[in-house]
């Protein structure tokens, strides 16, 4: 079965620093959105200029992942999503690029009550950033306030999207997901709501 995998953060900008952990976790998250599938087809949705890191693409092919299609934003509405297993939007502060996500707002919801899965790394810094998401609202984000915290949380180690990054596995090292510079920059108020998967730290106070 197909999910939705939010993130609060964007693993194609930590794989900058060298931190494997970025790319197991992306990897993770797009497997798990396919329903367990090993090597999804996936559409990739970017501009690919969002600053300080490689891109989603990148990312993903570092992760060993071969069926990518990448997906300019202002074509997002007439592409036929169908085709996708896992439709994977990377980070942007790009507000046309949002624009763009928003008029394909109910292409994005067809798909998935197709069955496709979703994973999402919306970026704080943008205005609007989660307002096109589906059912963000039932899990609530911090919207763009950037929490900017140092400290992560593995909350459910057994879960699909958390393989090979909790504590004790080799990925976890001192450069591993705990190292990351700016290890959030949304947080979910409710990430147990509806049964959704949600990727976030607990920011407790």
């Amino acid at each position: 079965t197909a999910a939705i995998v939010y993130m609060g953060q964007d693993a194609s900008t930590h794989l900058r620093y060298g931190i494997a952990a970025a790319e197991v976790l992306a990897n993770n998250a797009a497997q798990f959105a396919a329903g367990g599938v090993s090597d999804p087809t996936i559409g990739i949705i970017e501009d690919g200029d969002f600053p300080g890191g490689p891109s989603t693409l990148g990312t993903l092919q570092a992760a060993g992942l071969t069926h990518l299609t990448e997906i300019s934003p202002a074509n997002l509405a007439t592409t036929n999503l169908s085709q996708f297993q896992v439709l994977y939007f990377g980070p942007t502060d790009n507000g046309n690029d949002i624009n763009y996500y928003i008029a394909a707002e109910s292409q994005i919801q067809n798909y998935l009550q197709g069955g496709g899965g979703l994973v999402v790394e919306a970026e704080a810094f943008a205005g609007n950033a989660w307002s096109w998401v589906p059912y963000a609202s039932l899990i609530g984000t911090s919207g763009s306030a950037d929490l900017e915290t140092q400290t992560v949380n593995i909350v459910d180690p057994s879960s699909p999207v958390m393989a090979k990054l909790a504590s004790g596995d080799w990925h976890q090292t001192a450069g591993g997901l705990s190292g990351w510079s700016s290890s959030v920059h949304s947080d979910f108020s409710t990430p147990s709501a509806a049964g959704f998967t949600t990727l976030a730290t607990d920011i407790s106070g």
